[in-house]
């Protein structure tokens, strides 16, 4: 048979229960935002390749161009002739 005081520590008992399963769960969740969710944060998309002239690697910049012939964006040009640039601009662009 349950008394005041046996109800009293197994009140104590549940409360202390409920607290530590939810300590828990805001353990998961904020270790779940620490360490991020979803997948690799590098670019989406890549464009590169290689200058040259007359067989030899050129200097300067690529540069992306909009319809309106408007500058995008830009990339050297590195000593070898190659360029990479990660996440080209989304309009319809061309390289001049």
């Amino acid at each position: 048979m349950l008394t005041p005081l046996n109800l009293s520590l197994a009140s104590r008992f549940v409360a202390a229960r409920i607290l530590c399963w939810f300590s828990l769960a805001l353990l998961i969740v904020s270790l779940a935002g620490v360490t991020g969710c979803g997948g690799p944060k590098g670019p989406k998309n890549t464009v590169s390749g290689k200058v040259t002239v007359n067989g030899e690697p050129a200097n300067g910049i690529v540069v992306f161009l909009g319809q309106d012939n408007k500058e995008l964006a830009s990339t050297p040009i590195k000593p070898d002739g190659t360029y990479q640039f990660d996440d080209p601009p989304p309009d319809r662009s061309r390289s001049s």
